[in-house]
């Protein structure tokens, strides 16, 4: 196989100077999508766009792309998000030492660009060697960052033939796979109390805020066990400083590898909600979303192993690991497509701080390549 060379690193960097002009924040991907899509169609493929943009609220749906190849082998996804979070406006990517930063006070947006660029370079390869590699679905979601809604809104029907799928949007190092995710589930608790003026009577209210601090304040947040988290992230209630509160409401999310420990969280934050709200005479009522599913893959998985083949035989070292967040992965997990989330050497995500080195810059397209046509 054909081994990618350091200059490959000057032409993802020009390339992801170019893409990461162009903004891209959730139900905002309209420009960076049909740039792509035309890069896509120059590079020969087939290129839809569904209607998941309608039913998120957002600008653009999902980008669906094929590229032919030898039926005789394994049919793989490659897939990327298109969204990025704030702050983003204006970002000026520069080489420090062994990384790439992001110059300004915004983050650098290789979450997950790194995804997007290195799958458009790869295709641009893999021209010359069609009949070398099995058929190419590429999948560019949107709203990935605001609870994987992109790939949740996305019709199997367009990756159900494939053999497996590889999500670059991984933070650990290139060779890692993410093997484990949990299950999320988001929750909201609304609490009624009663007004009354604060000064005059307040006697004849029910705090709503305190029904509240009483419930948070018996639960277990943070880590619960090694598989488990719980976090309360948000909380409003009130009208003026002179009426005892009649509503607050607050909203969080539990999250675990263990579906049986999930449901046992969210049954217990049910329970201590409504002791709070009884002890007050208080109302309260508790609304569970299920944000998406957790998946689990073996480890002696056939094409596991395969992967495991293609890192070594370019010098990576591979390993398994479980995370505590989602990708696109869950849902196509969910879904019946086995999907391996890469490591793509991500650091400090999300953050002014987000960087990534350059050696990893072709690692991650020489790994991805190597599977390809293994």
């Amino acid at each position: 196989m054909e081994v990618i060379l350091i200059n490959y690193q000057a032409e993802f960097i020009e390339k992801f100077k170019e893409l990461v002009s162009i903004d891209s924040y959730s139900f905002q991907e309209r420009e960076l999508a049909d740039f792509l899509k035309a890069e896509l169609v120059a590079n020969g493929l087939r290129v839809i766009e569904d209607n998941t943009g309608e039913k998120i609220g957002g600008n653009t749906g999902n980008i669906i792309a094929e590229l032919p190849g030898n039926d005789k082998l394994p049919e793989i996804v490659l897939s990327a998000h298109l969204d990025r979070v704030s702050p983003a406006d204006n970002i000026e990517p520069v080489i420090s030492g062994e990384y790439l930063i992001s110059k300004g006070e915004t983050i650098l947006a290789v979450d997950d660009l790194v995804g997007v660029v290195t799958i458009i370079l790869l295709l641009n390869s893999l021209q010359e060697n069609q009949n070398e590699h099995g058929k190419i679905k590429v999948i560019f979601t949107v709203a990935e960052e605001q609870g994987l809604q992109g790939s949740r809104y996305l019709d199997p029907k367009y990756y159900k033939e494939a053999d497996f799928a590889l999500v670059l949007d991984g933070g650990g190092d290139v060779g890692q796979i993410i093997t484990d995710s949990p299950y999320r589930a988001a929750i909201k608790a609304e609490i009624t109390g009663k007004a009354a003026h604060a000064g005059a009577e307040p006697e004849a209210g029910i705090n709503a805020i305190k029904v509240a601090s009483r419930a948070i304040n018996n639960l277990q947040l943070g880590r619960i066990d090694a598989e488990t988290t719980a976090n309360i992230a948000l909380i409003e209630g009130g009208k003026a400083l002179n009426i005892v509160p009649e509503k607050a409401v607050f909203s969080g999310e539990v999250r675990s590898q263990n579906l049986t420990k999930l449901k046992n969280v969210l049954n217990n934050i049910e329970k201590v909600l409504n002791e709070a709200a009884t002890y007050y005479n208080g109302q309260a009522n508790l609304e569970i979303r299920r944000l998406y599913n957790g998946y689990h893959i073996e480890h002696n998985n056939e094409f596991l192993n395969n992967l495991k083949i293609s890192a070594e035989k370019i010098g990576l070292s591979f390993k398994t690991s479980k995370s505590g967040g989602g990708s696109d992965a869950n849902h196509f997990n969910e879904n019946g497509l086995l999907a391996f989330n890469l490591g793509c050497g991500i650091e400090a995500a999300h953050t002014k701080n987000e960087k990534i080195k350059l050696k990893n810059i072709v690692l991650i397209a020489d790994f991805v390549k190597e599977i390809i046509f293994q």
